[in-house]
């Protein structure tokens, strides 16, 4: 039986990838039961223009005893709404005779496969080069830049730009979208996320198993939205007696998580041998020494900037976990 439902988002299309058991008493009919014999044919096979071009039905692009992975069509649900209940998860889980209590489902942003680094890099570049241009600005020309780095950008704009052009307007109003846009997703995965580790969990173990109505789980999560962006106004509130801004100290804290999912991300792209303990084991070294280099280092007078704690926590869960693939070996942790 298939125990986890996840919404994986690669190339043109959007995948299904199903991990947990089959079972050999599963109901094997598919859309197109020719899967592919290895994932990374499945992921090449993800652009065929051939493929996505059906978008009448979903597509097996592979499938072993573990894994199912789906091409979904682009004119399809991923998931239930209130008014229409019909989606790829719901026709899988039906296929494979799961209920609700044996999903555990996720969506990942859509990602094209193609293009998505050129994109990433040219957004950066420009993110850069303005950053270059306001040093140069207020480097050359004499004119002293605010005191706090994050005013630097909004006062350029409302000091230099020309007025009554209406740009000064809307590139506030293009910083504020991208804010509000960016407020509004971390408000909705944070909701998310609560209601399904932990709401209904406990709910669960409340002894209330009966399925939770769409209508209340909605309401439930409404408010949960309203608590966290409470929590985030709070936040903001208490930003301003901060010594650095927002965006270094947000920024060092994502140098956590993205080194150390970068590392495991390595070992398992890079490595074969390297199973779940040592891959932990490697994560557990590189948030160790992440706080060292916070915490302990500058006491001893020598402070690393925050780009350099993604690298570092990295390369140190890349090499922890490999040394630990030694003493742990992927066999006896699948057992």
């Amino acid at each position: 039986m298939i125990s986890a439902l996840v919404l994986l988002a690669i190339g043109p299309t959007t995948w299904f990838v199903s991990p947990g058991r089959t079972g050999d008493d599963a109901n094997e009919g598919t859309s197109q039961d020719k899967p592919f014999k290895s994932l990374s044919q499945a992921v090449e096979k993800a652009s065929d223009k051939d493929l996505n071009a059906n978008l009448g039905s979903e597509v097996l692009l592979y499938k072993d005893e573990d894994l199912l992975v789906y091409s979904k069509p682009h004119n399809a649900q991923t998931a239930p709404g209130v008014a229409e209940q019909d989606s790829l998860s719901s026709r899988i889980a039906a296929q494979y005779n799961m209920t609700s209590k044996e999903r555990d489902q996720m969506i990942v942003h859509r990602l094209d496969y193609a293009t998505s680094g050129v994109v990433v890099f040219l957004q950066f570049a420009l993110f850069l080069g303005i950053g270059v241009l306001l040093a140069a600005f207020h480097g050359l020309g004499g004119e002293a830049p605010p005191t706090r780095p994050d005013e630097v950008f909004a006062t350029f704009i409302v000091r230099h730009f020309p007025a009554n052009t209406g740009l000064i307007g809307l590139l506030l109003a293009a910083i504020l979208a991208a804010a509000m846009s960016t407020i509004a997703s971390s408000l909705n995965a944070s909701a998310s996320s609560m209601i399904h580790d932990f709401w209904l969990p406990l709910r669960e173990a409340a002894g209330r198993r009966e399925p939770l109505s769409p209508a209340a789980a909605l309401s439930v999560t409404r408010w949960i939205t309203v608590g966290f962006g409470l929590i985030q106004i709070a936040v903001g509130i208490a930003a301003a007696s901060f010594d650095s801004t927002v965006v270094s100290r947000a920024l060092t804290i994502a140098g956590y998580s993205a080194g150390l999912l970068l590392g495991v991300f390595v070992l398992g792209v890079a490595t074969r041998r390297v199973g779940q303990g040592a891959a932990l084991a490697g994560a557990a070294a590189g948030l160790a020494a992440l706080l060292v280099v916070q915490f302990v280092l500058p006491v001893q007078g020598l402070t690393i900037a925050w780009p350099w704690y993604a690298l570092i926590g990295s390369a140190i869960t890349f090499a922890v976990g490999l040394a630990a693939s030694l003493v742990l070996p992927r066999g006896e942790i699948a057992r």
